[in-house]
């Protein structure tokens, strides 16, 4: 069974992301005027509000393989029998749908190169998406 890790700290993602979106919104306030000031701070709020406070989605650590199978390991917990369903390699991104059998539940996951704690982790999975 091949066991691959992802990186999981995504906090600085969202630090990156808040900073950028208050100096956006110090920007708007000064120069907008109007309804467009207006549309502007709607905007900004509810970029806040999906990206930041409603993302409270459990992170995927790990995906080990074997056969036809996946199982995938959140933040605290072990779930098996993932199904693939459709998969798509295109250079440093792997998208996979997976589909557990029993709950019927449904992840659909994009990854980037950098998301792999090893470096040649895209590979491997690469590989065994490809040969399934």
């Amino acid at each position: 069974m091949n066991i691959i890790y992802f990186k999981a700290d995504r906090k600085i993602r969202k630090a990156i992301y808040s900073i950028l979106l208050f100096l956006t919104s110090l920007v708007c306030v000064y120069y907008l005027q109007g309804y467009v000031l207006a549309s502007a701070i709607l905007f900004i709020l509810l970029s806040v509000y999906f990206a930041v406070i409603e993302n409270t989605k459990s992170n995927i650590r790990a995906i080990s393989y074997k056969d036809d199978y996946f199982k995938v390991m959140f933040d605290n917990e072990d779930s098996h029998f993932w199904e693939l369903q459709r998969k798509i390699v295109i250079n440093g991104w792997i998208y996979m749908y997976l589909k557990q059998e029993v709950t019927n539940k449904k992840i659909k996951v994009w990854l980037h190169k950098s998301n792999y704690i090893d470096a040649n982790s895209i590979r491997i999975l690469g590989k065994k998406l490809n040969i399934n």
